[in-house]
């Protein structure tokens, strides 16, 4: 690692203990925002629901095909793009903020009519805390972790929105209450779309931070 721990694939045991650590990590954010959501009666769980996700979406709730998914957009945001392209040539800050907005960007093509929601503005807000983090611990496979258990738990297991798509995960369907505001449930873009997504990044990247300072 470079002078600002440039993150690379670490050996062994050192790889799969930062994984452990990402993997729960995002899974317990997800579980932690689910259980607020459904207490303060914004979304509810629905088991018995008979909807499902599009069939160009459907691959997308499989393990593999996500961790594939993942790993690939950590591999070109966080390995290339910041680590062997702008944290060289530019340093950590202008390096994390610049692939955090690419990164913000891409997502704004999730959803049709393609637009600038709070879903990519909190995935931009994301990718500032796994820059952080990329950069921190110095590996890779603790970001993959954290973004496969992210989406996992959001999309495979509760069944929240898939852009804007409503799905079935394995424990039901995840869908706002009526008459609860976008900005708290999601709404249509799910649980990233919500204001407590922004919370989160915000609150992750503060976490991390101090490591940085």
């Amino acid at each position: 690692m470079g002078e600002w721990g440039t993150a690379d694939f670490l050996p062994g045991w050192a790889a799969l203990a930062w994984a452990a650590k990402g993997f729960v990590l995002g899974l317990s954010a997800v579980g932690l925002l689910f259980w607020l959501q459904r207490r303060l009666g914004w979304v509810t769980l629905e088991p018995d629901a008979a909807w499902e996700a599009p069939p160009q979406l459907r691959p997308l709730l499989r393990p593999m095909p996500m961790f594939l998914v993942v790993g690939a957009e950590e591999v070109l945001f966080r390995w290339l793009i910041l680590g062997r392209w702008l944290l060289p040539a530019a340093g950590p800050w202008t390096a994390i903020t610049l692939s955090s907005l690419l990164f913000g960007a891409a997502h704004v093509f999730n959803e049709r009519p393609y637009r600038i929601r709070l879903s990519a503005v909190n995935a931009a807000l994301i990718g500032v805390f796994l820059g952080v983090a990329y950069i921190v611990s110095g590996s890779l496979a603790h970001v993959i972790a954290w973004h496969f258990a992210w989406n996992y738990a959001q999309w495979s297991l509760l069944g929240y929105p898939l852009y804007g798509s409503t799905v079935v995960g394995r424990w039901g369907a995840t869908v706002a209450r009526d008459g609860i505001p976008p900005l708290a449930s999601g709404g249509k873009s799910g649980l990233e779309g919500s204001l407590l997504a922004t919370a989160t990044a915000v609150a992750l990247t503060l976490i991390y931070l101090p490591r940085m300072l």
